[in-house]
């Protein structure tokens, strides 16, 4: 957070993006920390193995809200330098049993 707030150029240009658009503020926070951290985002799915996440009312029910989104990743790969998203087949699950 300290580093996403910070006045260094990347997370300046990040928030400035986010101010503009009004959107993207969970992207750009993961770009930032993907910088940071050099990896990619984690995914961890709950009890049931696919849940539709797709709201059924809000700001991203708006006519051109993907759009948007898919601007922002193209923006924030430009600004950081690489794209942190990657393709990954494994889970994380409840109650796994590491030892067997």
């Amino acid at each position: 957070m300290d580093y996403y707030s910070s006045p260094e150029a990347i997370p300046t240009l990040v928030r400035q993006h986010v101010d503009s658009k009004f959107n993207c503020e969970d992207i750009g926070m993961n770009y930032v920390a993907s910088m940071l951290t050099c990896s990619g985002p984690l995914h961890v799915q709950g009890l049931e193995r696919y849940q539709n996440q797709d709201p059924k009312e809000g700001i991203s029910r708006g006519g051109g809200h993907q759009g948007k989104r898919n601007g922002c990743l193209n923006y924030f790969e430009e600004v950081v330098g690489f794209l942190p998203l990657v393709r990954q087949m494994g889970s994380v699950k409840r109650g796994m049993d590491w030892f067997n």
